[in-house]
């Protein structure tokens, strides 16, 4: 089929990484894909090292008509469209000979429009949330990732080393996690932290992470995540909210154990206690969490039980093969 990808985010963050995934995915099972993205995007780079086709726009938005008719003649020229982001979804709407449409759930700030043939969610816990208002099938996709070679994983690091990766913005809660260290440091508990990301809350992070000194290091944007992950021992997501966080198959893909909160979709990715240990959205539950991560002695088992998890569930060809029967399913009934 032919498959138009629109993702017209400028970022770098999970939206953006998770269009590329699809293009690859779908690529990878004989699909004609385009992506249609922001001119100047940060991700253009990233489609460009995987050779992934793209069309650029300038200036997305729903006022600018010469980007709605661009879109609209790409998508005439397509079997079926896939949407990441509402932005998305506002330039596709309209066209009165439409392919399917079909429009990926990532966040909780997600615009249901009339024009969606079909919904995917990345978590079950958001398929639920919309399927009694949808007015159309919404499928249950999770995130995928494309899983290393497993590798064996060293002793902890005396001190211990934490890692965060995400952007710095409010619902991630890494204000959360330095409280959670300061927490730890008064509890005689000592660690290293590394915070990787970038976001309008970093001046503020570094305020308070100051007491600290240089056991927190704020890394910026990691570009390797391979070395990221080798360079931690347990990693925390200490979300307030979360749909389907990459960053936690991303840990689980290094054989990382994951320490994260109960804030959405890593209640369906994690096994407490088998592959991570899930703690409430505080800072007294993370530090006590983190605490028994370190302490545990099958802290490693839990490292590879969640590398397993992520191949047999979530590589990237598993989920291929779950998309590729979804879109056929609904270009077949439209």
């Amino acid at each position: 089929m032919r498959i138009l990808n629109i993702m017209l985010g400028g970022k770098k963050g999970g939206i953006e990484q998770a269009a590329v995934d699809y293009a690859e995915a779908l690529t990878s099972r004989g699909h004609q894909v385009t992506s249609v993205i922001r001119k100047g995007a940060a991700m253009t780079p990233v489609f460009a090292a995987k050779n992934l086709p793209v069309s650029e726009i300038t200036h997305p938005h729903a006022w600018n008509v010469f980007a709605r008719r661009k879109i609209h003649r790409l998508m005439a020229e397509s079997d079926i469209v896939l949407l990441h982001g509402n932005r998305a979804g506002d330039l596709t709407g309209g066209l009165r000979r439409s392919p399917p449409v079909v429009s990926v759930i990532h966040s909780r700030f997600f615009n249901r429009l009339p024009h969606f043939t079909a919904m995917i969610a990345t978590s079950q816990a958001m398929k639920d949330k919309h399927e009694a208002a949808a007015g159309c099938p919404i499928y249950f996709i999770p995130n995928m990732i494309r899983m290393p070679q497993p590798k064996e994983r060293s002793d902890f690091r005396t001190p211990p080393v934490i890692g965060v990766l995400g952007r710095l913005s409010p619902e991630k809660g890494v204000d959360l996690f330095i409280d959670a260290l300061l927490q730890l440091r008064a509890r005689g508990i000592f660690v290293k932290a590394v915070i990787g990301g970038l976001g309008p809350e970093e001046e503020k992070l570094r305020a308070l992470a100051a007491p600290l000194g240089d056991a927190v290091h704020f890394a910026g944007w990691v570009g390797d995540k391979g070395a990221f992950f080798d360079g931690i021992d347990v990693f925390c997501l200490p979300s307030r909210t979360e749909t389907f966080p990459i960053t936690v198959l991303e840990a689980a893909s290094y054989g990382c154990p994951s320490v994260a909160t109960k804030c959405g979709g890593p209640s369906e990715m994690i096994l407490d206690g088998e592959t991570g240990m899930l703690t409430e959205i505080e800072a007294a539950s993370i530090a006590t969490a983190l605490q028994k991560m370190i302490e545990a002695p099958e802290a490693a088992a839990m490292g590879k039980a969640a590398y397993r998890q992520a191949a047999q569930s979530y590589d990237l060809p598993v989920i291929a093969e779950k998309l590729d029967q979804a879109l056929f399913g609904i270009h077949k009934t439209k």
